[in-house]
Order: C-alpha cells, then sequence, then structure tokens
C-alpha cells in the first residue's frame, strides 16, 4: 500500500501534546509491577497494571529485553572558585575499559573552561586518579583515566568499573531536574541488567519483576536478552524543524549467537521490552539486508529502511530493494556468525523509526510515555499511526504518571 509520507518530510511540531511538570513520576513506585499499564490493540484500550502483564500479553510470547547496565557514569569535582569540572561518561574508546589501572572514554565535559590546563587529580579512598584530556571530537573530549593505590595502602579499585561504584553518580534524566539520590542506584536498573555500558536505563523494562517473568515462562512464553547500549543521545531534543534536518545518535549493539537462534526457531510472537529493544530488533534486520559475505558488519543509518521512497512523489512502498523475511534475516546473520567463526553479532547502530516504518521483526512494544517533540514518540507513531494522541491523551485523562519512573503500556501492532 502507497503511503503519502516520507519520514524526512516528517514536521516535529505535528508530534507535541502538552505534558506539564506535575504529570512527571520524578521517583518510582514503591513496588515495580503496580506501576499502570496501557493496553492498546486495534483501536482499544484498556487499563491495567504490570501485575497484569502475563495475561495481557498473548500466549506464547517470546519477551525481547535489553540487558544493558547503567554505569554510574556521572563524576563531579570542586575545583577552584567554587566551580564544579562536571564529566559524563559516553562510551569506551576501545572494549578494554575494565583495564586495570587505566582506560581512555569520550565524554562530555561541564564547565571545561574552568579545566585550564594539565591534569585533574580527585583522591580517592586508597589511592588517587589522574584525568587528562586528550582530544576534542563534536562537542565530546577523549579523556584518559588513570588510577594507583598510595604506597601505604593495600586495597583500591582494580578495574574502572570498581573506581566509578566509589565515586560515580547515576545519571539521571535531565527532566527529573533533582539529585541522584541511593534509591536510584537499584530503581534505575532494570532486575535483569547484566551488561555494564549504559548511562541510561531502558525503562520500559523497570517495571519486570523476576516473578513477572517466571509467570510468563511458566505460561509457555520465553525471554531473550540483547544488548544496546543506550547513550545520552537518547535524550537530545529534535530541534529541526524536518526530520531531514534530524541527525540521530549512535549506539554500540550486540546479539549473541545463541540468542539469534533461539528468536529463529521461537514460535511466538516477538514482543519488544522498550524502544531500545525495538530499535536492536529491527536493526538486525536491516545489518542482515545490508551484508554481504566479504565485508564487515554495516552499520545501519537512519535513512537505510526508506530507499523505496519516491522522493519526487513523497511516496512509499513500505519495502526497500532486498529486502527479505525475518527469518531469512536471522538466518543471514546465523551464517555470516558461523562462517567468521563469531560467537555474538556487534556493531553500532543509527536507526531511526518513524512513520511510515513497519517492523520486520516484532509484534508489539512494552514501552513508557514519551516526552513530545521527541524521536521515541515517533517511533510510536510508527508503531499505531495518528492512534498515538488517543493513546496519550487517554493516559493523561486516566492520571498515568509519565517518562522514565512512570507507567508504561503494551502496544500489540
Amino acid at each position: 500500500m502507497m503511503m503519502n509520507l516520507d519520514p524526512g518530510r516528517l514536521r516535529i511540531e505535528d508530534f507535541q501534546y502538552e505534558l506539564s511538570e506535575e504529570r512527571i513520576a520524578l521517583y518510582p513506585l514503591e513496588m515495580r509491577e503496580q506501576a499502570k499499564l496501557l493496553s492498546y490493540r486495534a483501536g482499544k484500550i484498556s487499563d491495567h497494571v504490570f501485575a497484569d502483564l502475563p495475561a495481557v500479553l498473548p500466549q506464547g510470547v517470546q519477551l525481547v529485553m535489553n540487558n544493558t547496565r547503567v554505569i554510574p557514569a556521572r563524576l563531579r569535582w570542586p575545583i577552584a572558585n567554587n566551580k564544579v569540572i562536571e564529566i559524563l561518561l559516553l562510551e569506551p574508546e576501545s572494549k578494554t575499559a575494565a583495564e586495570v589501572s587505566g582506560t581512555r572514554w569520550w565524554c562530555m565535559v561541564g564547565n571545561n573552561r574552568a579545566w585550564k590546563s594539565g591534569e585533574l587529580r580527585i583522591p580517592l579512598k586508597a589511592g588517587e586518579l589522574s584525568i587528562q584530556r586528550l582530544e576534542p571530537r563534536e562537542g565530546q573530549w577523549l579523556l584518559k583515566f588513570t588510577w594507583q593505590p598510595n604506597s601505604n595502602q593495600l586495597v583500591g579499585p582494580e578495574t574502572f568499573e570498581e573506581l566509578l561504584e566509589e565515586i560515580g553518580e547515576v545519571p539521571l534524566p535531565p527532566y527529573l531536574n533533582r539529585p541522584t539520590e541511593e534509591l536510584d542506584r537499584e530503581r534505575y536498573q532494570t532486575t535483569y541488567a547484566t551488561e555494564h555500558g549504559a548511562v541510561a536505563a531502558p525503562t520500559a523494562g523497570l517495571h519486570l519483576t523476576s516473578n513477572l517473568l517466571q509467570e510468563i515462562t511458566s505460561q509457555g512464553g520465553a525471554c531473550h536478552s540483547v544488548t544496546l547500549h543506550i547513550g545520552a543521545g537518547t535524550f537530545l531534543p529534535v530541534k529541526a524543524a524536518q526530520m531531514a534536518e534530524h541527525t540521530m545518535h549512535s549506539e554500540r549493539i550486540s546479539c549473541s549467537v545463541a540468542t539469534l537462534r533461539s528468536l529463529r526457531s521461537a514460535q511466538g510472537p516477538l514482543y519488544a521490552v522498550g524502544t531500545t529493544t525495538l530499535r536492536m530488533l529491527e536493526s538486525l534486520y536491516w545489518m542482515a539486508c545490508m551484508l554481504n559475505t566479504e565485508s564487515k558488519l554495516p552499520h545501519p543509518d537512519q535513512w537505510v529502511p526508506y530507499s523505496g521512497i519516491d522522493q519526487k512523489k513523497g511516496s512509499f512502498d513500505g519495502d526497500s530493494p532486498g529486502a527479505m523475511s525475518a527469518h531469512e534475516a536471522l538466518d543471514k546473520l546465523i551464517h555470516y556468525a558461523q562462517s567468521h567463526s563469531l560467537e555474538e553479532i556487534s556493531g553500532r547502530t543509527s536507526l531511526l523509526i518513524a512513520p511510515p516504518y513497519r517492523p520486520r521483526m516484532a509484534q508489539g512494544l512494552i514501552t513508557n510515555f514519551h516526552q513530545p517533540r521527541s524521536t521515541l514518540l515517533l517511533l510510536v507513531a510508527a508503531l499505531v499511526a495518528d492512534d498515538w494522541r488517543q493513546i496519550y491523551q487517554h493516559a493523561l485523562d486516566h492520571q498515568y504518571r509519565f517518562l522514565s519512573y512512570g507507567d508504561g503500556s503494551v502496544l500489540h501492532f
């Protein structure tokens, strides 16, 4: 079916709704599974709580979850004249982030002008941390972190991960506009987070408990883990009038070959837990479409799904040249991994999911309620079309809590 839509021509002002500050949840509920849950299916809405999720999901559902773990990525130090240097870790320069005694990360540096020159030297409980600026890149800095124990101390942080646990803060979203508290170390984290590297949580998963997941699997469902390390770019507002002028942020992804095989053999519908998981699944699909056996794994660009658009007419036929089925895509990735002796498929994605996109891998999405004028709201609109307005108005009218610590929804499509 032809659709008179080109995602590049979408106006971000058409994805605006009124969200007052009092509707933003500043703190999580005491019980994760007591958050409200809106269910949407074919234009019909019903109200539940997350404890009802096993009954709301279809029989045999295959839940796919992002197992990334939020690191204490915000570092602050007072310097002269009552000023504070603030560093937000974004991603390691390489996979040696846990290297003993030293590592290099790309970071954002707040109050950078106050950092005149030389090294920052930060005292630790057992030793000292040194930070050097190496090179800038598009508003970021590559920083070198080195640490060592004092001569009279026997125990200190051995890895960067341990060091961050000692001196770092959980980087709460800027719209919460409050200091990080001790409870955030546990609650701004899913119960199944294992892979360290995110600076923001996959917030739809914050509602899921081990008991809920066990109930789903006991009813014939299954759970699968993938990894997308969420970066600070997830909070970047869309400032461009049209999406053609907006550049999607890039994020690191990985999926084990064992998970690819499990997804290939799954019989029930795939439901993504969170927008990051959906982007991950769809990125795997487009990675397979772009892949040829001689090349390295491709990076799905934000526009790669939309090459079927007639740029003159602004119409879209729903498929790009060379598109394949979900099973064919998984088979191709599995074959590539086997032929290159890989245990996982990994790379980066900057995929944009926006109208008129249609999902290739997933049949449902569990997600929170997102900011107006955001790429996450565009993703929701791609799944439910103009019904996103009905869904969000219902949530506002029925006192749902919004954004990261807020309530959620399950969208069946």
